[in-house]
């Protein structure tokens, strides 16, 4: 099973995506 913190990991960098997403207008 992978590392309890790898889904917060995901979770931040999905988060992330989506800010970028959201500044360069997508």
């Amino acid at each position: 099973m992978l590392a309890p913190h790898f889904q917060e990991t995901r979770a931040a960098i999905g988060g992330f995506s989506v800010r970028i997403s959201e500044t360069a207008g997508y």
